[in-house]
């Protein structure tokens, strides 16, 4: 069996960005695997050093960005009738005058016909906002080598959710948005959500790499420098 050098050596070998935090002890393995004292050291290294968080700009940029719209978004839902046309509050939300009439999910209708979709989709997008907050402060504050779970998580969420919105639109043969013009269409309602489909798309390809690849460089560590190599 090959000896752990000491632990400056380890580092160096593990790279400049290795983290090592204190995680708990699992017995069992340890009594199997370690038949030196000195082997602990590779246990604690191997099991609680993946790799730091990788961080991407237009990741942390879309997740920021996304923040006030979502809010935005949501409190005109939450706020219906006062949000608006007409309403006290409208003020707050102009641009909605011409969106409650894009899209009906938005409009008088779904507000005259209790159509609980509306402000569920936005009480998910408000938990979607504040996990994508989490994810910043995880991995731009902490810097802790799980945040990119968290961002996954968070993006997976917008996509199945962003996926269900068309799919409910598709099935029920264009209810709340079949009566614009094609170009109406395109503009205000097509390529505004279509970004909510092919940004997180993205997110979760990349944030995914980067779970998979932390995956097997632990497996690949444990396995080789854990228990040792048989002679």
């Amino acid at each position: 069996m090959r000896r752990p050098g000491t632990r400056n050596e380890i580092k160096s070998r593990l790279g400049a960005r290795a983290v090592v935090t204190p995680q708990p002890d699992i017995p069992e393995l340890r009594s199997s695997c370690f038949s030196h004292a000195s082997d602990r050291l590779w246990y604690d290294t191997c099991f609680t050093t993946t790799m730091a968080s990788k961080t991407y700009t237009w990741v942390s940029l879309w997740f920021l960005l996304t923040v006030p719209v979502i809010f935005w978004d949501a409190g005109y839902c939450f706020f219906r009738p006062r949000s608006m046309v007409g309403g006290d509050l409208h003020w707050i939300w102009k641009p909605y005058a011409l969106y409650q009439e894009i899209d009906y999910v938005y409009g008088v209708k779904a507000l005259e016909n209790g159509d609980g979709f509306t402000n569920a989709q936005s009480f998910l997008n408000i938990v979607e906002t504040f996990l994508n907050i989490y994810y910043l402060y995880l991995a731009h504050v902490v810097q802790w080598p799980a945040a990119p779970l968290v961002g996954f998580a968070s993006a997976i969420m917008t996509l199945s959710k962003t996926v269900l919105y068309w799919l409910q639109e598709y099935y029920c043969g264009g209810c709340s948005v079949g009566h614009n013009a094609a170009k109406e269409l395109i503009i205000y309602w097509i390529i505004p959500n279509g970004l909510w489909l092919l940004v997180p798309s993205f997110i979760i390809y990349r944030l995914g790499k980067d779970i998979a690849s932390a995956f097997y460089q632990a497996e690949s560590i444990s396995k080789k420098e854990v228990c040792g190599k048989k002679q």
